[in-house]
């Protein structure tokens, strides 16, 4: 029988392990960061067994356990505490005399000792993980229809989502220069994979009977989808994984109609959802629409390169590799498997040629590690998987994954070498498809492996799915107090977030690395000396060049270390290619007794220059030295205008001179909104926005930016604040018109 276990944990790898290991055995299990939010999800949700890390933010293990056992539901409630500091005994008797403490685990966590303690107090017996559910044979092309109770659930968002698709659908990319094919031919992950290795910017239309997806992506990378699928709103996403209740869900959406807010606002308003647990439901919302599609096994696509990416504050937040591993392990059959790999069994497997796929990022464990560590380019499929450690069916998904993904290749190139892009079928009769069948569709060729800095890849939440973990700050309403009239257009400065802080640290070791680099030859960058065989070179490379690959960064919210990493990965791969070719490296080494180095481009000159700029703008903002602040982010974004923090702190600095002046104020929402078409993700964008709205009148818009701003980082404390002050007001204003 299913059990909800709450784990209060506020490292994201130990959440992701306990959730992943307990979820396999069929419980509920719901994660909080800290010890406020964990009593409010313990008050708001039946809990059958509690596991409690002591040292978690606000309230500490051992408080958390004390009011616990205070609730009348919570006096005989399994509670297992680890810690990786308090080990004594003393601190074990402690626990278990005065907060009935049923287990005390010391970290680092034994999972099996874990899951026997938990097994052991919950009375269940230990069952093995349960399999994800496959489907064997796909022929209808539509889910069933929500039933008419179950459209209580869905949001006005939702539906808007769903007209939004259907117009695109219907519209079709005519005049676009479209690559287009059918699933049956070129399966959905081998798409995506060719699609990445292209670099491709743009919109993917996917269109199964009814059922139509917009898949957007930039420098092959999947940043969002949008659906028609009404089963895909957040609502029902969210009681589906039991985040919420189906109760909760039909109240939030009552309040969205009333007060034109957004659903997530308010279910963290009723306490019924952790801002950072909001984030992650938004998260697994994306991947529900994304994942889904690996399971159709027909059905039309069509890539407009000129498709305009919308705005969106939360992004997948895997690598392209990641993204078609977990799609094919989640819905891809053995049957499905073996006939696809079946041709290709007696052809050697190789790691792929080319450094940009073949150290693609992929999360793998030892045993996965293991396998791949045996194609060496002399193994045929078959020999591999004969020899893997895995069971066969998780070694075919894993193969077939690494092949569609082109991190390792067949033969020569096949099936995961070029994924052939051809027209739709002729015999195609659907409306929607007439003003693109007579559009001459050009055959869609990679450009040339080059050398030289790489496309950037797009500005992403952190490469590790989130677990789903909360934030401190409740949304509570009550009463204003006179901290909240602080004046209009002079909020409180919150600190940088985390996100940032770390954007920031990155920006000095890369800067501190190029500079490095600037001043050595090809040898001493890859560490290696002028007699190094080919061999030595090659590992030396593949050693370093991982760190600096497109994947390493792409969820970084700076385009500052995106452009520093591409530079230093250019840097290293011209190194690697000059000294691993005999003939170049003569040259090079004749070219060294001149006295010639490497030298590093203008744009990692101007980066630094910038990066030095705004920094003392920042310096400057502290002490609300606005005109001088101003002075330093417009000198940053002329020195490199791509980042779009620079921008946005510009245009909040550029307001604070004069908050009363009309043009200003028109100037600088400009630059903040010109720094969130460059980068949608940074919360202080939005802040700054919403206080330039509530500044200038227009406290209507600014609500929106304070929700957004939760939304990009759910520790932004002025934004819940901001929010709470206006539910506050509104409910004050309700109450005046009832007396």
């Amino acid at each position: 029988m299913s059990k909800t276990i709450l784990v209060v944990e506020d490292d994201k790898s130990i959440q992701r392990l306990l959730q992943d290991a307990l979820s396999e055995l069929g419980h509920t299990v719901v994660c909080e960061k800290d010890g406020d939010w964990a009593l409010k999800t313990f008050d708001k949700r039946p809990v059958d067994l509690v596991i409690l890390d002591i040292l978690v933010p606000v309230l500490n293990g051992f408080q958390v356990a004390e009011k616990i056992r205070e609730r009348p539901r919570g006096k005989n409630v399994p509670i297992i505490m680890i810690s990786g500091i308090y080990r004594g005994a003393r601190h074990r008797q402690e626990a278990a005399e005065k907060w009935g403490v049923s287990d005390y685990l010391d970290k680092p966590l034994q999972l099996p000792v874990l899951i026997g303690a938990v097994q052991k107090h919950l009375g269940t017996a230990p069952a093995p993980a349960a399999p994800t559910p496959r489907t064997t044979d796909v022929t209808t092309a539509s889910p069933p229809p929500l039933k008419k109770a179950e459209t209580r659930l869905v949001d006005d968002e939702g539906r808007q989502e769903k007209k939004e698709v259907e117009r695109l659908a219907r519209a079709g990319f005519a005049g676009a220069q479209v690559a287009r094919g059918n699933l049956a031919a070129t399966p959905f992950p081998e798409v995506l994979a060719q699609l990445y290795r292209w670099r491709s910017t743009g919109a993917l239309l996917l269109r199964r009977d009814q059922v139509k997806k917009i898949v957007y992506l930039k420098d092959g990378y999947t940043i969002s989808v949008k659906s028609n699928l009404l089963q895909e709103c957040l609502g029902k996403i969210m009681v589906r994984e039991r985040m919420i209740s189906e109760a909760d869900c039909e109240v939030s959406i009552k309040k969205m109609k009333a007060t034109g807010r957004q659903q997530g606002t308010i279910l963290i308003e009723m306490g019924s959802i952790s801002p950072h647990n909001l984030v992650y439901a938004l998260q697994v919302q994306l991947e529900s629409k994304l994942y889904d599609v690996f399971d159709w096994e027909d059905g039309d696509y069509q890539f407009n390169p000129k498709g305009e990416i919308p705005p969106s504050t939360v992004q997948l937040d895997h690598t392209p590799a990641n993204i078609i591993m977990e799609g094919v392990k989640r819905t891809w059959s053995v049957a499905r498997l073996t006939a696809q790999l079946s041709k290709h069994l007696d052809t050697e497997v190789s790691p792929h040629p080319d450094p940009l796929q073949r150290l693609q990022d992929l999360d793998l464990n030892p045993k996965e590690e293991l396998f791949t560590r045996l194609i060496d380019g002399k193994r045929t499929l078959n020999e591999l998987l004969n020899k893997s450690p895995l069971p066969r069916e998780d070694t075919l998904r894993l193969a077939y994954g690494l092949i569609a993904a082109q991190v390792v290749q067949v033969g020569a190139g096949m099936q995961g070498g070029e994924t052939t892009v051809s027209p739709p079928p002729a015999q195609s009769t659907r409306p929607e498809d007439a003003a693109t069948r007579a559009v001459h569709v050009p055959q869609m060729v990679p450009p040339p492996l080059r050398k030289g800095p790489l496309p950037r890849p797009p500005a992403a939440p952190a490469a590790v799915p989130p677990a789903p973990v909360p934030a401190p700050v409740s949304l509570t309403p009550r009463p204003v107090t006179g901290e909240d009239r602080t004046a209009v257009g002079t909020p409180p400065l919150a600190p940088v977030d985390k996100g940032a802080r770390e954007d920031r640290e990155h920006v000095e070791r890369l800067s501190k690395r190029v500079k490095e680099m600037r001043k050595m030859n090809y040898f001493e960058m890859l560490g290696i000396s002028k007699n190094a065989s080919i061999e030595e070179v090659k590992k030396a490379y593949f050693s370093q060049a991982k760190d600096y690959h497109p994947d390493k960064h792409f969820g970084t919210q700076s385009a500052e270390v995106k452009a520093l990493a591409d530079q230093i990965y250019s840097m290293l791969s011209t190194a690697y290619e000059v000294l691993s070719d005999p003939r170049d490296r003569e040259d090079y080494v004749r070219g060294l007794t001149t006295g010639v180095k490497s030298g590093v481009s203008d744009e990692v000159s101007r980066i630094l220059a910038a990066e030095g700029k705004f920094q003392k703008g920042e310096a400057f903002m502290r002490k609300k030295d606005w005109s001088r602040a101003q002075e330093c982010f417009k000198a940053a974004v002329d020195l490199y205008p791509d980042e779009g923090e620079f921008h946005s702190y510009l245009g909040w600095a550029l307001y604070q001179t004069n908050p009363s002046d009309a043009e200003l104020a028109r100037q600088a929402e400009k630059h903040i909104e010109h720094g969130l078409q460059l980068n949608p993700k940074i919360d202080k964008s939005y802040l700054f926005l919403g206080w330039l709205y509530k500044g200038t009148g227009r406290k209507e818009l600014s609500e929106k930016q304070f929700e957004k701003a939760i939304q990009c980082n759910p520790d932004c404390t002025d934004a819940l604040r901001e929010l709470r002050l206006i539910t506050a007001q509104r409910d004050g204003a309700a109450k005046r018109k009832a007396n």
